[in-house]
């Protein structure tokens, strides 16, 4: 289950040795872990820090895949090669035809 801080802060001495926020939930064994948040000198002494690992510098932003449109539903499951084919033996099936009727 994720979820915030009751109180809205990250963390810091309160009365009595307790803690606020997020350290003062890991403190009191209310949640396991959390994320991005700054060890310092108090909060070491009272909740353990794991190695930090930072993610990548570069981010990749596309579009969110959408449908084709209706024209194109036919049309782009199929690869350029495949059309070039057909549009190649129409014209030479057409070219045929004609050459025989002629002949005929």
């Amino acid at each position: 289950v994720i979820h915030a801080s009751p109180d809205g802060q990250w963390g810091v001495p309160a009365e009595g040795g307790n803690w606020t926020g997020v350290v003062g939930q890991l403190h009191q064994k209310k949640a396991d872990q959390s994320l991005m948040l700054m060890p310092t000198f108090g909060r070491s002494s009272v909740v353990q820090f794991s190695r930090l690992y930072t993610g990548d510098a570069i981010l990749i932003v596309s579009l969110k895949p959408q449908l084709l449109p209706r024209y194109l539903s036919i049309i782009k499951p199929f690869p350029e090669v495949l059309w070039a084919v057909v549009l190649a033996s129409m014209v030479a099936w057409g070219l045929a035809l004609w050459i025989m009727q002629k002949t005929w």
